[in-house]
């Protein structure tokens, strides 16, 4: 099995505001700098520890993935009962064309990336699941620039904490350290977002 790489931008999702980019001048530069959700000042940070360990993990389980040999069985048909309890919502399905269109703002495209991973997994989802899910939902705003092939953490995380963020909306709440549920709220407001396009796209 390959060795997971080291991710150092992934440690850049300490901060929500980096203290260089703190506009709080007045602040002694070792007080600068907003803290990310889950994360601390202290050496070192268990968020950071924590997202570094989910990639590892994601990483490694995608390796043992393609690199395992798949043994070649005919397929057998499930019972129809279970067939429909893994049934992806319809309106969740709908959201994701929508977020691949470009057609949802980056919040909107958190929220769909949350209830995606809720609809596959009936659970709540960590910080790295959500980064990667919106990523592969929108490539072109969620990857690091000038290196579309790597999630951009920070695009994630700077939208779970502060005052416009997810969880300040009432869409998500944190359930323990990076791990987050979608409320009823969110559920509301994903649905409601289905009804808006689908309305929008009547009137064209």
């Amino acid at each position: 099995m390959k060795a997971a790489p080291t991710t150092p931008e992934v440690a850049d999702s300490h901060w929500a505001t980096p203290p260089e980019r703190d506009a709080r001048t007045y602040l002694k530069p070792a007080l600068r700098g907003e803290l990310g959700d889950g994360h601390t000042r202290e050496a070192p940070c268990l968020g950071c520890l924590h997202l570094v360990e989910s990639l590892r993990r994601a990483l490694a389980s995608r390796d043992a993935a393609v690199e395992a040999p798949q043994p070649v069985a005919a397929p057998t048909p499930a019972p129809r009962s279970a067939s429909l309890s893994r049934r992806l919502d319809p309106d969740a399905v709908r959201l994701r064309d929508l977020a691949r269109a470009g057609r949802l703002t980056t919040r909107e495209v958190i929220l769909v990336a949350a209830w995606s991973l809720a609809d596959e997994n009936n659970g709540p989802c960590d910080t790295w699941s959500l980064v990667v899910r919106a990523w592969e939902l929108c490539p072109d705003r969620f990857a690091l620039p000038g290196r579309p092939q790597h999630p951009n953490s920070n695009a994630v995380i700077a939208k779970l904490s502060g005052g416009d963020s997810v969880v300040a909306l009432g869409w998500l709440r944190r359930a323990a350290t990076s791990t987050y549920v979608v409320t009823v709220e969110g559920r509301k407001a994903a649905h409601g977002l289905v009804e808006k396009h689908a309305t929008e796209g009547a009137v064209r």
